[in-house]
């Protein structure tokens, strides 16, 4: 008798790509986005000054997965916040990591959240907390350094 190995699921999605792109500055962070959505892309386009080639300076790249099969909810934001990630929930469905060291974003988007909210007003929120500073870092004897 032999074993078959079923093969598990990928449930954090690491393996769904995110063909769609696009590049755009909003105040002083140029933001890439890449995202399975293409109407993220278009309402990026639409609010946002877009350019088509990555700029200079504050960066943020933001990789966010659209759920197709997430159940519809409105919920408020919670943020829950441990230097230097940053992840915000909207809901059961929506989980939003932001890492502020490495300047990433990597998102599950519930189709709860239409791509003209995300766009109006889940990104403002990211980009906010892109801006918070970095918290001093101190050393054993608790002075900074």
């Amino acid at each position: 008798m032999t074993a078959s190995i079923a093969p598990s699921p990928d449930l954090l999605r690491r393996f769904t790509p995110a063909p769609y792109e696009a590049f755009a500055t909003i105040g002083d962070i140029s933001v890439q986005v890449q995202t399975n959505d293409l109407d993220i892309v278009s309402e990026m386009q639409r609010l946002c000054s877009c350019r088509t080639t990555r700029g200079s300076g504050n960066c943020l790249l933001l990789t966010v997965i659209r759920e197709d099969g997430a159940l519809e909810e409105e919920a408020e934001p919670t943020v829950i916040s441990g230097w230097p990630v940053t992840t915000v929930l909207l809901g059961t469905r929506t989980v939003l990591a932001l890492d502020t060291e490495r300047c990433e974003l990597l998102g599950f988007l519930s189709n709860s959240i239409p791509a003209r909210q995300f766009a109006a007003q889940v990104l403002p929120l990211i980009l906010d907390l892109f801006h918070q500073p970095t918290p001093l870092l101190t050393n054993k004897t608790g002075r900074s350094s």
